[in-house]
């Protein structure tokens, strides 16, 4: 089910990305770059329940957009993670993976500022993280 779920939402960006052929996001307007992490964490005292195995516990992953200190030549972080595995997998269009984005891999947090807002996206039960694209 969660496989059939993936699916369809990468199905759904393919298809709009598509249709409007975006090749690059909009520049940011912000006073800093973006710095963008991906953050796992296992919970040793619950079973994972998408698994058949008894084994595994339960993992989420946390996808983190954060004011970034300078930096040259960084990385710049795919639209979606893993992209050319997903395009594979589920026979996608491969226009997905040239989408250009703004955000640089697992840059320092800046430090001009003693604090910056947080803000909480909980993309729902039962759905992937890149759902919050």
């Amino acid at each position: 089910m969660i496989r059939f779920k993936i699916f369809i939402l990468i199905t759904l960006v393919v298809t709009l990305t598509s249709c409007i052929q975006v090749t690059e996001l909009p520049e940011p307007r912000g006073n800093y770059p973006i710095g963008i992490t991906y953050l796992s964490f296992t919970d040793q005292n619950r079973p994972e329940i998408f698994t058949s195995d008894p084994t595994d516990n339960r993992e989420i992953t946390v996808k983190a957009w954060y004011p970034a200190g300078p930096v040259e030549n960084a990385k710049l972080a795919p639209y979606i993670r893993n992209t050319e595995e997903i395009v594979s997998i589920f026979n996608l269009p491969t226009s997905i993976i040239n989408i250009k984005t703004h955000s640089k891999l697992d840059l320092s947090a800046s430090h001009v500022q003693e604090t910056f807002p947080v803000l909480l996206f909980s993309h729902g039960w039962g759905e992937h993280f890149s759902t919050n694209i």
